[in-house]
């Protein structure tokens, strides 16, 4: 059931292969449920959305949530579904979920197509579906609104970043893996709206199906840098080569300094290919190589986490002074800063709050002093 639907052609020219993995997981019967999480609660569900479609999609909710929860809608690729996708990234961000207590949800699209605005694609409205499907889930989940986060791999990338440039009020930071937004797109996504969105890229320089070098995904992150007015010149580091058999090593280019600390990242995975690094492998040739490195989901709940942060406490103006700083290899050895780089200070008067927060971000500690009134 692997093969080049007829007429289809890929992102930058080649041809999209059906998601073999969608087709496995649409016929395997249990309907993705996982046995491995029984307290949690895993279904499949159909709502009708009014002025969309008839929309299906895949949630995992923990038994345990955190009050005022994260949302994170995955999404995948041609031809695939929310269960194969789940499968495709080995289940970490069920896995994830049970210990931080956020939702997760893996959106079915049309025929498997997503309507990404690339050429020759279906007309369906799925900007509208997958915005009504957070509005959903915000309501049933009691979801924060200020953390909703999107992700997705080739097809479901371009989407997350139409997503994110249609609807940029409802999303607070996007990573797309192995697939770039439309250039056609370009210019309507920057008249749309000019809020900064962290934003966290993962490519393989040997992608065969979506080029790495075909322009489209140097366009996509020169025009994020300069969306979220980050410095133009990135801190370079690479992660270490934890399987040197995979073919792979991973250059990470990391632009700081961004307006409320959207700050946007590239894992450019060197000799990869068009894969998910570090989940399930499918057995198919002609893929390219498939990087055992890291565990591409943990490392973007990770950035989603940090980009909460920054974003809720530098707010839309700079910190207050900067000092620059050598990285050190355990700050940087697995991508972008996490919240455990985060110290704070505080002195508490009644009904003010000062708080003094020092962080560490690309090649730089900050010193951001922010004080606030409680009623």
């Amino acid at each position: 059931m692997i093969g080049t639907k007829p007429g289809e052609k890929g992102d930058c020219g080649g041809s999209y292969l059906e998601d073999d993995l969608g087709y496995f997981a649409r016929h395997r019967g249990d309907g993705g449920l996982s046995p491995g999480n029984q307290g949690s609660e895993r279904r499949e569900r159909s709502h009708t959305f009014i002025r969309w479609r008839l929309g299906t999609y895949v949630v995992y909710a923990p038994k345990v949530k955190l009050s005022k929860p994260a949302l994170v809608l995955v999404l995948h690729g041609l031809y695939g579904d929310g269960a194969s996708i789940d499968w495709r990234t080995k289940r970490t961000f069920d896995t994830l979920a049970d210990r931080d207590g956020f939702v997760v949800a893996y959106p079915d699209a049309l025929a498997g197509q997503w309507n990404t605005g690339h050429p020759g694609e279906t007309n369906s409205d799925d900007v509208g579906f997958l915005s009504a499907l957070i509005d959903t889930l915000a309501a049933e989940f009691d979801v924060d609104p200020k953390r909703v986060y999107v992700t997705g791999l080739s097809k479901g990338a371009a989407m997350t970043y139409r997503l994110a440039c249609e609807r940029p009020n409802k999303i607070t930071a996007i990573a797309p893996v192995a697939g770039g937004l439309s250039e056609g797109l370009m210019r309507s996504c920057a008249e749309a709206s000019r809020r900064p969105i962290p934003l966290l890229v993962m490519h393989g320089t040997a992608d065969p199906i979506v080029p790495f070098d075909s322009g489209e995904l140097e366009g996509n992150v020169q025009y994020w840098i300069r969306r979220n007015g980050c410095t133009l010149t990135p801190v370079v580091t690479r992660l270490p080569d934890v399987d040197p058999t995979d073919g792979a090593r991973t250059r990470v280019e990391s632009y700081g300094n961004c307006k409320g600390g959207a700050d946007v990242a590239l894992y450019a995975i060197e000799g990869g290919g068009h894969h998910w690094p570090g989940g399930d492998q499918p057995l198919r040739p002609g893929m390219g190589n498939f990087s055992r490195d890291f565990d591409a989901g943990v490392v973007i709940w990770d950035f989603f986490k940090q980009a909460s942060y920054a974003l809720r406490w530098a707010g839309d103006r700079p910190c207050i002074s900067t000092v620059p700083v050598t990285p050190s290899s355990q700050s940087f050895s697995t991508g972008p800063p996490s919240p455990s780089n985060f110290k704070r200070f505080s002195r508490s008067r009644p009904k003010l709050v000062a708080t003094t927060l020092v962080y560490l971000t690309t090649g730089r500690i900050h010193f951001c002093i922010r004080s606030r009134i409680l009623f």
